[in-house]
């Protein structure tokens, strides 16, 4: 009997750990394509598509240790941005990686954690952006899908400043003209938007049927402005 318990334990505990691997390995991949798209060159990473591929590199790690050797470095026009894993995300947290990303002359940092961040650490995030150190923060929950690639979600594109300013121009708008979305809607964290920034939505048309021309469908869209805030 006390040989099945213990078995069965053991089952137990390798079915818990695979499905935390799995869930490590998932918000790596999305966060991989998630600054991708926002730029950054990740030619050079390993970028282990597939789970057996993770599983067997990192399948002898304990998920802190996993978490700890997943830290990336990538560039985008000489830009350096640091990825970070962590399994929890106090204040200690917070600190040693403020400490790394001045070391390494480092700007910009995604922390991805599992816990809830608390509320000291927050604060301390928040405050760190006054000296132009960025920390944005994800729950690995958060990266187990690319939201840009739900057939539901409208494509977001951030302006460009010359671009913001021709729309507030031809439309005679200043910003408290502008419906918002919020700087923590999904598809704006994806992108990295800042508040202030103009955020062009693409849609298609709900209420103009695709045309045909030339044999061709044409499929029509609808394009409105938001403002992050």
């Amino acid at each position: 009997m006390l040989v099945a318990i213990v078995s069965l334990t053991n089952l137990v505990k390798s079915m818990i750990s695979e499905e935390t691997n799995y869930r490590i390995w998932k918000s790596r991949v999305i966060a991989l394509e998630m600054v991708a798209d926002r730029g950054y060159d990740t030619s050079n990473v390993e970028k282990y598509d597939d789970f057996a591929q993770f599983s067997e590199y990192y399948g002898d790690m304990n998920e802190d240790d996993i978490r700890a050797s997943m830290q990336l470095v990538v560039q985008r026009k000489g830009k350096s941005l640091m990825l970070e894993w962590r399994k929890t995300c106090p204040v200690s947290v917070v600190s040693e990686i403020e400490s790394t990303m001045r070391e390494g002359k480092i700007k910009d940092c995604i922390l991805i954690f599992n816990a809830t961040i608390t509320y000291r650490a927050a604060s301390v995030i928040k405050s760190l952006r006054v000296n132009g150190v960025i920390i944005e923060t994800f729950s690995e929950a958060e990266l187990q899908f690319n939201v840009t690639k739900n057939e539901y979600v409208p494509k977001h594109i951030i302006c460009s400043q010359e671009t913001k300013n021709k729309v507030m121009k031809d439309y005679n708008i200043t910003n408290k003209d502008l419906p918002t979305i919020s700087i923590n809607d999904p598809p704006i964290k994806y992108l990295g938007a800042k508040r202030g920034n103009l955020i062009k939505i693409v849609r298609k048309s709900d209420t103009t049927p695709n045309v045909k021309i030339d044999d061709q469908t044409k499929v029509l869209h609808s394009i409105t402005y938001e403002l992050v805030v």
